[in-house]
């Protein structure tokens, strides 16, 4: 980032022109501009493009906003089936939550998470628990991805098939959810302009998925310059891939699901993006660049984001979603024992221990050595 902005830009003006749709048939470009959220994303140095997002600012006609990005490996099959069905049995799960009035009323505990002392709040019973919901909707949409793999290619049934990353954000009135797999990863740049990680990588080599993976069964090696399960895949959660692995337990489709409250934080911004974008870049890097100046741009950033991982380097697909907060006004919604509600709810299995730094460059294509 030590290139003067104009500089920049005329590279990125040069990678539009470049990555524009052109004459090719392959898909080299996927954007959408919403009223305060945008997605850019590009096919970079690979091959084919397997990222796949989801912005959605009102869902069922509710203060609901959805926002998630998808990093799809072995193909597109399992990318696009969780862009086109997982928000459906999102609002499927809510609207059975409100038909059926089965909320429960949860006991909260004082925690610690990531520095930040939290008591995690005590939400309105009659509401839905959308932790609950977004973790039986992502739960749910793997299994369904799994039988319709099954179904489309029978004969692929005994070797491993298409599978996909999924970081989703749910904003719910002042409340923010983020439910995790993979290592597609979320940040939230705060009032002051701090960096507050959204999320935290799914690794093989992290301890406790290593445990988890080896008592099932398991292998975690070092191959093709990355930590791997069972030599082939690089990140311990995933949906769909190998039937024989995800009965076993070995790779499991369990979101880690972080709650924060907005009131607190006032947000200036949030980002999420594949696995493209950190490879080259920091947490504290993305929030850096995203200047008001950025945010003020067509996407509110995330094209010119998405063009800087690539000349910082990039060798995956980048996709990138900028959610734009500055103008909104967070009442509380929920009531803290002592009122101070930071990132709240079940902390990661990794317990945030890996760094914010995304690991080096991958140089084995994704059609031979998956994700």
């Amino acid at each position: 980032m030590n290139s003067p902005p104009d500089v920049l830009q005329s590279k990125f003006d040069e990678l539009s022109r470049v990555y524009g749709y052109g004459s090719s048939s392959k898909v080299r470009v996927l954007e959408k501009q919403g009223k305060s959220a945008a997605a850019y994303s590009i096919i970079g140095r690979r091959t084919s493009m397997e990222d796949r997002f989801v912005v959605e600012e009102n869902v069922l006609g509710k203060n609901i906003a959805y926002f998630a990005v998808f990093d799809g490996h072995g193909g597109e099959f399992a990318a696009d089936y969780a862009r086109d069905h997982l928000l459906k049995n999102l609002e499927t799960k809510i609207e059975e939550w409100s038909s059926n009035g089965t909320a429960e009323k949860t006991t909260r505990v004082s925690s610690f998470f990531n520095g930040y002392r939290s008591q995690i709040p005590i939400i309105d019973e009659s509401e839905p628990d959308y932790r609950k919901i977004l973790n039986d909707a992502i739960l749910s949409t793997d299994k369904d991805l799994m039988t319709a793999q099954i179904d489309q290619e029978p004969e692929r049934w005994s070797g491993f098939k298409s599978g996909s990353t999924a970081l989703v954000a749910l904003i719910v009135g002042s409340r923010l959810f983020v439910a995790n797999v993979g290592d597609s990863r979320g940040v939230m740049c705060d009032f002051e302009g701090r960096t507050v990680p959204l999320s935290f990588d799914h690794k093989p080599n992290l301890a406790s998925e290593r445990a988890r993976i080896i008592a099932n069964g398991g292998d975690v090696s070092y191959v093709h310059g990355a930590w791997r399960v069972n030599g082939h895949l690089a990140l311990s959660r995933a949906l769909g891939d190998g039937p024989d692995e995800k009965r076993l337990g070995v790779l499991i489709a369990d979101p880690d699901i972080l709650t924060f409250e907005l009131g607190r934080h006032r947000p200036r911004f949030l980002v999420l993006a594949t696995d493209g974008l950190w490879d080259v870049l920091s947490n504290e890097d993305v929030v850096a660049f995203l200047t008001p100046r950025r945010l003020r741009e067509e996407y509110f950033g995330a094209k010119s984001l998405a063009y800087y991982a690539y000349l910082r380097g990039s060798e995956d697909n980048i996709t990138v979603v900028v959610v734009d907060l500055r103008s909104k006004q967070w009442a509380s919604s929920v009531k803290c024992g002592n009122g101070d509600c930071g990132p709240s709810s079940r902390s990661p299995t990794s317990s945030g221990r890996g760094s914010t730094r995304g690991g080096g460059k991958k140089s084995t294509p994704r059609n031979s050595i998956k994700k």
